[in-house]
């Protein structure tokens, strides 16, 4: 089995500030948006009374330059899509997942939707245009087969230079490109089945 790709942990931005427009409290826990930038395996919940269409998440970083000097930003999302649990896997299937997002900026320069796979696996959302804010916007869920709540596991920001490079590598190897190449208006990949 060939690696499809690394991503070092040092190149993920954990400085990220989460807010949602809802959190799911059952039995006194609450299923918190900040889990998003966590790896325990808690997911984030939204709490609407529907299958959460229409909830949005927002994330904010720090400003930083790039590693070439240049202003730096987030070039790409990492999704963990659903309740994911190695001690109870029926989670997974028995929470809704999302299926398609709008990711917009919030200073307007970029405004698109996309579709993710029903998959716990990573995938990787390239934005068209590096930035240091921005909101995901649930549209549409892969349906629960019990509880009618919407998880997502994790979703961590990747810097730019990072996301430009791991583009190219995709590409060579002929990974699925669904969405935006980095740093111009034209990418979701996930792992090649």
């Amino acid at each position: 089995m060939r690696q499809l790709w690394t991503i070092k942990a040092s190149n993920i931005r954990n400085s990220t500030q989460y807010s949602a427009t809802s959190e799911l409290i059952e039995n006194n826990f609450t299923y918190e948006v900040e889990n998003l930038g966590e790896t325990n395996l808690i997911p984030w919940v939204e709490n609407a009374p529907d299958s959460g269409i229409g909830q949005t998440i927002t994330m904010e970083w720090p400003v930083w330059k790039d590693r070439d000097g240049s202003q730096g930003g987030i070039g790409a999302l990492i999704f963990f899509n659903g309740f994911i649990s190695f001690d109870k896997p029926y989670l997974y299937e028995a929470n809704n997942r999302i299926k398609e997002i709008r990711l917009y900026s919030k200073d307007g320069s970029y405004d698109f939707q996309t579709k993710l796979d029903d998959t716990p696996n990573p995938q990787i959302v390239f934005l068209p245009v590096p930035t240091s804010e921005m909101c995901v916007e649930i549209k549409s869920v892969y349906k629960e087969n019990k509880w009618n709540d919407t998880c997502i596991n994790s979703i961590f920001g990747l810097e730019n230079w990072q996301a430009r490079s791991l583009y190219e590598d995709m590409l060579k190897k002929g990974d699925k490109i669904l969405g935006y190449k980095p740093n111009s208006i034209t990418a979701v990949m996930t792992r090649k089945s």
